[in-house]
């Protein structure tokens, strides 16, 4: 915006109604990745901040990006201050100087609003999650908690330049200082109850030091080249075989599927499933029903034997499968019929497990009509119809080479086979006769 520009646009949103300016304001883009510019001209923000209505007000502070001159928001209310902390427009919202106090002092309200912003520092989440500021265990489990829910936490970032390779580090911590939660807090309830969030959270792991060989001599590097796959498998095996034991539902909890030992050990084996082929097996195959609970729900479904899973855990298969956000694409419209068919509980003859695949259908069709759906695509039924007429001439010329055998034999040879079928049909009707009789 050239300065006359912003000049004019200043004055025009002096004289604008509350509503209209809110409505610009919501309209602003979000700021780059690191931040080199905002994403509203100074004056314009100076001349909102100087009408002092709190509409305005809260519209800067959810939607524009220059901290320095939006501090005075701060104190102008509740309001403002959670419209700050949940700005996804920039990552400004790092810069708080309060972060501190609102980690250790913050209201519910005000955690949630800093702690699943996507824009937040990777630094503070990472901080949330593995309680870097020593904070009481209670206000530790609330700040994992909903730090866990953070959308950053499902991806990673692609990276081909040095910057981007160093963005996309910082990044990976927090979800690294998530998975080491399962190794490193004590397995009590309210614990497992913060763990069973991290189903959705991408799976990434770093060896620890102590599967490493020595790295500063030639041998520890020559022996890592030579073993790198097996060391990784050993340390998937052996945090498998920890989550399993560690995170065991009590003997004195009677039904397990109402604990949330469970459902940590369930969230594992869904985020294991969605990224590890190699985990995806071993949790498929185990003996815990919640590993293959979340490998239902998580591992990406292509030509699964549903029936088989089915006949394994019946209904369990299917309410985790309903959460599986692949079994709704639409090259999976064969499995679905499929499962909407499991999803009636015959033993009790209702289909509320039928709405929940109908509620699932439809909110990822509405996210996305051209991956979703219960129906193939017109490139996917034509495939679908130049593979079935493949199969019909692969049969048609199996029975005209068939025919073609049959009439090249000599005529002896056929009426001897007439022949013999003559004399099996006879001594079949007697035998019937003879039984009749008797």
């Amino acid at each position: 915006m050239q300065p006359w520009e912003v000049e004019v646009e200043a004055e025009r949103l002096r004289h604008s109604s509350p509503d209209a300016i809110y409505a610009y304001l919501a309209g602003l883009r979000p700021q780059g990745r690191r931040g080199a510019e905002e994403n509203l001209p100074r004056k314009i923000t100076d001349a909102l901040l100087g009408l002092r209505n709190p509409l305005v007000d809260l519209g800067l502070a959810r939607f524009a990006t220059d901290f320095e001159r939006l501090k005075p928001l701060w104190d102008r209310g509740p309001a403002c201050r959670l419209a700050m902390l949940g700005n996804s427009n920039g990552g400004w919202v790092s810069a708080v100087e309060r972060l501190d106090q609102l980690y250790a002092e913050g209201t519910e309200e005000e955690l949630e609003a800093i702690l699943t912003n996507p824009k937040l520092g990777s630094g503070w989440l990472e901080s949330a999650i593995s309680n870097k500021r020593d904070l009481p265990i209670e206000r530790w489990q609330t700040l994992a908690r909903l730090a866990l829910t953070n959308t950053q936490l499902t991806h990673t970032l692609e990276h081909d330049t040095w910057n981007e390779f160093t963005d996309a580090y910082d990044h990976d911590r927090p979800i690294q200082a998530a998975w080491r939660l399962y190794e490193e807090v004590e397995p009590t309830a309210a614990w497992a109850d913060v763990l069973q969030r991290c189903g959705r959270l991408y799976f990434s792991l770093r060896l620890p030091e102590s599967y490493l060989p020595d790295l500063k001599t030639e041998e520890g590097r020559a022996e890592w080249s030579r073993s790198v796959s097996a060391r990784h498998a050993r340390y998937e095996d052996d945090l498998v075989a920890l989550v399993a034991e560690r995170w065991r539902t009590p003997e004195e909890c009677k039904d397990e599927q109402l604990q949330p030992f469970f459902w940590a050990r369930a969230a594992f084996a869904e985020a294991a499933s969605r990224r590890n082929a190699r985990l995806s097996k071993i949790v498929r195959d185990h003996d815990d029903l919640a590993f293959r609970r979340g490998y239902y729900a998580g591992a990406p479904i292509r030509e699964w034997p549903l029936r088989e899973h089915f006949q394994r855990d019946g209904m369990d298969f299917v309410d985790a499968v309903l959460w599986n956000p692949t079994l709704f694409e639409r090259v999976n419209y064969r499995a679905q019929r499929e499962v909407r068919s499991l999803a009636r509980d015959r033993e009790r003859s209702d289909d509320f497990r039928v709405g929940w695949y109908k509620s699932a259908l439809e909110r990822w069709r509405a996210q996305d009509p051209a991956k979703y759906g219960d129906e193939p695509t017109p490139e996917m039924a034509a495939a679908e119809l130049k593979a079935q007429q493949a199969e019909a001439a692969r049969l048609q010329r199996e029975r005209e080479t068939e025919q073609h055998a049959s009439a090249a034999l000599p005529s002896s040879r056929r009426s001897g086979r007439v022949g013999w079928l003559i004399a099996g049909g006879v001594i079949l009707a007697l035998l019937i006769l003879s039984r009749c009789s008797a």
